[in-house]
């Protein structure tokens, strides 16, 4: 099970990022991915079992994306963050967390992400060795 905490978005409907992740996540095996608003105040008392736990996050949420880190790989469970902070700010992320990162788009890394973690050798960050190329590794993204 794979848990995705990420804020809430100002319109209607689901983050786009959160649809693509999803798909690229089912697209590589994970069966459930269990949203979750990263502001709400049950996800550090959750009795749930999560196999990883993914972060998307901005600037603002650094604090409390750093915090939910904390908590869950204290208890040995994986983190990944992802989003416009820890592809901008990484050393800053690498530095207050043990997080694995994921700079940049998510797209085509999914594989070797989820082969890393079900090996147990997830590394400190991913990246895309060259730049999205829409027709070969645009993924549509999964709003269900």
């Amino acid at each position: 099970m794979f848990a995705s905490l990420r804020t809430n978005t100002i319109g209607v409907g689901p983050h786009h990022g959160a649809g693509i992740i999803a798909r690229e996540l089912k697209n590589n095996g994970v069966e459930n991915i269990d949203f979750k608003e990263m502001y709400d105040p049950s996800i550090l008392s959750s009795k749930e079992k999560y196999d990883f736990i993914g972060i998307s996050f901005m600037d603002i949420d650094q604090n409390r994306a750093v915090e939910i880190s904390r908590h869950f790989t204290s208890q040995g469970i994986p983190v990944i963050m992802g989003g416009q902070r820890p592809t901008l700010g990484t050393d800053d992320i690498l530095s207050l967390t043990d997080a694995t990162i994921v700079r940049g788009e998510f797209e085509g890394l999914g594989r070797v992400v989820m082969d890393d973690l079900r090996k147990g050798r997830l590394q400190r960050v991913y990246e895309r060795d060259s730049p999205l190329d829409l027709e070969k590794d645009y993924v549509l993204p999964d709003r269900a």
